[in-house]
């Protein structure tokens, strides 16, 4: 094949890719797991960590603005079928209850799945910051999957888990499990 039929397959084939669409009005973009275990939709401008520690992760950090940048964080993880780790999403909930300031585990409904949840209010050792240690509110949501389940966790410093809590709740609500 001649360079310039391979010059114009390329451009075609270029032409042809689907942009990029963006946020979407309500400003969230797809985010899609790089296993294909989940996707979800997530503020545009917030950052994200991923395969930072543990099981499949996604760490999602914001809000970008406002009086404590960055300070919120919006974990997935996800344990699917013999992967190390708890053996149910119960034991999971259950080693989580079992730390400091937690709460018991109750039974949710999120759409069409039963799920786990429970509340922590943590001190978070800072360590360029004199005591005492903030305090950090986390709500953490098990989430049963086909070939395992994913742990959901919004964690927000004190007094301000309120602003992101909407984020967390949409975020969950546009949770797709594969």
């Amino acid at each position: 094949m001649s360079r310039a039929r391979v010059l114009l397959a390329v451009a075609f084939l270029a032409a042809c890719r689907r942009p990029d669409p963006g946020p979407a009005p309500d400003g969230t973009v797809r985010y899609d797991d790089p296993r294909g275990a989940f996707s979800c939709r997530v503020p545009a401008e917030w950052r994200v960590a991923e395969e930072n520690g543990g099981e499949l992760r996604a760490t999602f950090l914001g809000p970008p603005g406002g009086p404590a940048p960055y300070s919120t964080a919006l974990a997935l993880l996800y344990y699917g079928a013999g992967t190390v780790g708890p053996a149910s999403p119960r034991a999971y909930a259950e080693r989580v209850a079992m730390g400091e300031g937690s709460g018991p585990v109750v039974e949710k409904r999120l759409g069409d799945r039963t799920v786990l949840e429970l509340r922590s209010v943590r001190s978070v050792h800072a360590r360029h910051r004199p005591p005492p240690s903030p305090r950090v509110v986390e709500r953490t949501v098990v989430v049963p999957a086909a070939k395992g389940f994913l742990v959901a966790v919004h964690a927000a410093p004190q007094g301000r888990e309120a602003d992101t809590a909407p984020v967390f709740q949409a975020m969950l609500d546009s949770l797709e499990l594969r």
